[in-house]
Protein backbone atom coordinates (compact mmCIF):
# COMPACT_ATOMS: atom_id res chain seq x y z
CA UNK A 1 0.00 0.00 0.00
CA UNK A 2 0.98 3.62 -0.91
CA UNK A 3 -1.34 5.11 1.53
CA UNK A 4 -4.69 4.55 3.52
CA UNK A 5 -6.99 6.40 5.45
CA UNK A 6 -9.39 4.41 7.74
CA UNK A 7 -12.59 6.23 9.30
CA UNK A 8 -14.31 4.72 12.30
CA UNK A 9 -17.52 5.76 13.56
CA UNK A 10 -17.57 5.80 17.32
CA UNK A 11 -21.09 5.25 18.19
CA UNK A 12 -21.26 5.00 21.87
CA UNK A 13 -20.14 9.09 21.79
CA UNK A 14 -20.80 9.94 18.33
CA UNK A 15 -17.12 10.85 17.22
CA UNK A 16 -15.54 9.96 14.30
CA UNK A 17 -11.55 9.01 14.20
CA UNK A 18 -9.55 9.00 10.99
CA UNK A 19 -6.51 6.95 10.57
CA UNK A 20 -3.57 7.63 7.85
CA UNK A 21 -1.15 4.89 7.25
CA UNK A 22 1.87 5.69 4.52
CA UNK A 23 4.62 3.62 3.67
CA UNK A 24 8.09 5.21 4.27
CA UNK A 25 9.68 3.53 1.94
CA UNK A 26 7.63 6.38 -0.70
CA UNK A 27 6.90 9.15 1.72
CA UNK A 28 8.87 10.91 4.26
CA UNK A 29 7.50 11.13 7.92
CA UNK A 30 7.07 15.20 7.72
CA UNK A 31 5.62 14.37 4.33
CA UNK A 32 2.74 11.99 5.95
CA UNK A 33 2.47 14.46 8.88
CA UNK A 34 1.84 17.77 6.62
CA UNK A 35 -0.91 15.73 4.59
CA UNK A 36 -2.68 14.47 7.64
CA UNK A 37 -2.44 18.24 9.06
CA UNK A 38 -3.64 19.43 5.70
CA UNK A 39 -6.58 16.50 5.79
CA UNK A 40 -7.35 17.37 9.14
CA UNK A 41 -7.90 21.05 8.63
CA UNK A 42 -10.04 19.80 5.70
CA UNK A 43 -12.16 18.19 7.66
CA UNK A 44 -12.81 20.39 10.35
CA UNK A 45 -13.76 22.95 7.61
CA UNK A 46 -16.11 20.89 6.13
CA UNK A 47 -17.76 19.43 9.45
CA UNK A 48 -17.27 22.17 11.94
CA UNK A 49 -19.89 24.62 10.39
CA UNK A 50 -21.82 21.32 8.32
CA UNK A 51 -24.52 24.05 7.61
CA UNK A 52 -23.09 26.89 5.71
CA UNK A 53 -20.92 24.74 4.06
CA UNK A 54 -23.09 22.53 2.38
CA UNK A 55 -23.52 24.26 -1.18
CA UNK A 56 -20.18 24.98 -1.07
CA UNK A 57 -17.50 23.52 -3.99
CA UNK A 58 -14.70 21.37 -2.47
CA UNK A 59 -12.01 23.59 -4.39
CA UNK A 60 -12.96 26.91 -2.05
CA UNK A 61 -11.69 24.87 0.49
CA UNK A 62 -8.29 26.05 2.08
CA UNK A 63 -5.59 23.38 2.34
CA UNK A 64 -2.73 26.05 3.72
CA UNK A 65 -1.90 25.34 7.00
CA UNK A 66 -2.08 28.41 9.71
CA UNK A 67 1.72 28.83 9.84
CA UNK A 68 1.59 28.94 5.90
CA UNK A 69 -1.32 31.21 5.93
CA UNK A 70 0.60 33.39 8.23
CA UNK A 71 4.13 33.19 6.02
CA UNK A 72 1.91 34.12 3.15
CA UNK A 73 0.25 37.61 5.44
CA UNK A 74 4.22 38.36 6.03
CA UNK A 75 5.61 38.24 2.58
CA UNK A 76 2.63 39.97 0.89
CA UNK A 77 3.38 42.93 3.21
CA UNK A 78 5.61 44.53 0.83
CA UNK A 79 4.52 48.04 1.86
CA UNK A 80 7.88 50.38 2.54
CA UNK A 81 8.59 53.24 3.71
CA UNK A 82 11.30 55.26 2.10
CA UNK A 83 12.52 58.37 2.11
CA UNK A 84 11.10 61.72 0.16
CA UNK A 85 12.94 62.11 -2.82
CA UNK A 86 14.78 64.94 -2.82
CA UNK A 87 15.90 66.32 -6.17
CA UNK A 88 19.59 67.00 -6.84
CA UNK A 89 20.11 70.94 -6.53
CA UNK A 90 17.92 70.85 -3.58
CA UNK A 91 20.58 68.27 -1.77
CA UNK A 92 23.20 70.90 -3.72
CA UNK A 93 21.57 73.79 -1.96
CA UNK A 94 21.66 71.77 1.57
CA UNK A 95 25.42 71.19 1.33
CA UNK A 96 25.78 74.44 0.10
CA UNK A 97 24.33 75.61 3.54
CA UNK A 98 26.33 73.06 5.24
CA UNK A 99 30.15 73.13 4.04
CA UNK A 100 30.05 76.48 1.70
CA UNK A 101 33.58 76.49 1.75
CA UNK A 102 34.79 73.13 1.22
CA UNK A 103 35.95 71.79 -1.97
CA UNK A 104 33.11 69.87 -4.09
CA UNK A 105 34.40 69.28 -7.43
CA UNK A 106 38.53 68.58 -8.27
CA UNK A 107 39.59 68.11 -11.60
CA UNK A 108 43.18 67.85 -12.38
CA UNK A 109 44.92 70.85 -9.76
CA UNK A 110 41.40 72.84 -10.34
CA UNK A 111 38.53 72.69 -7.74
CA UNK A 112 35.13 74.71 -6.94
CA UNK A 113 33.96 74.79 -3.48
CA UNK A 114 30.16 74.46 -3.00
CA UNK A 115 29.49 77.64 -2.77
CA UNK A 116 31.44 78.46 -5.85
CA UNK A 117 29.70 75.80 -7.80
CA UNK A 118 25.78 76.52 -6.83
CA UNK A 119 27.07 80.09 -8.04
CA UNK A 120 28.24 78.97 -11.10
CA UNK A 121 25.01 76.59 -11.69
CA UNK A 122 23.25 79.47 -10.96
CA UNK A 123 24.45 81.52 -13.48
CA UNK A 124 24.45 78.51 -16.35
CA UNK A 125 20.93 78.18 -15.23
CA UNK A 126 19.42 81.87 -15.75
CA UNK A 127 21.55 81.71 -18.85
CA UNK A 128 20.10 78.61 -20.46
CA UNK A 129 16.41 80.40 -19.54
CA UNK A 130 17.34 83.63 -21.47
CA UNK A 131 18.13 81.84 -24.40
CA UNK A 132 15.19 79.40 -24.41
CA UNK A 133 12.56 82.34 -23.98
Amino acid sequence: FDMVCMFYEHRRNETISVTLNASLDLYDESTISKISQRFHSLLKQLFLFPNSQINKPIYEFSLSLSDEKLLMKIMNNTQTLFPSLTCFHHKLTNQVLKYSQKISVELDDQSLTYAELSYYTQILSIKYYYHET
